[in-house]
């Protein structure tokens, strides 16, 4: 296959993609440049041994979101990469960017004390 960018997302746990069923469908991309790969966070059960597989024009490489990084990198040759991008890894929960909010102080409030009510008492200005 002559495809140049390849990006590989996981959405389900029905059907587990395993890292030497990656690879060996990587062998039939030899001129693959930026290789992007989402797992869904489950451990590899497959004990096949992966081939090593040779991409001399890979350049950026992108893995998020799996356990098993570690085979995915040993079983490429890429002579050629510059980028690695390493997200998310060996995790059993997927990370939420979603953040609650504390109902403490904000940022956005005045940080000049004196226009307080509170301060208005101590220095004798009647608070209206």
């Amino acid at each position: 296959m002559g495809f140049t960018a390849l990006n590989i997302t996981e959405r389900s746990l029905d059907a587990l993609l395993q890292p030497a069923e990656m690879l060996e469908f990587l062998t039939v991309c030899p001129m693959l440049q930026e290789f992007d790969y989402s797992g869904a966070l489950h451990d590899e059960v497959s004990t096949a041994k992966p081939h090593v597989v040779h991409l001399p024009h890979l350049r950026v490489l992108s893995i998020r979101n799996t356990c098993f990084q570690r085979t995915i990198l040993s079983g490429l040759d890429a002579p050629a990469l510059k980028e690695l991008h390493l997200q998310n890894l060996n995790l059993d929960f997927a990370l939420q960017r979603l953040s609650t909010i504390d109902e403490g102080d904000s940022d956005e409030e005045n940080p000049d004390y004196s226009r307080s009510p509170w301060s208005d008492h101590h220095n004798g200005i009647p608070v209206g």
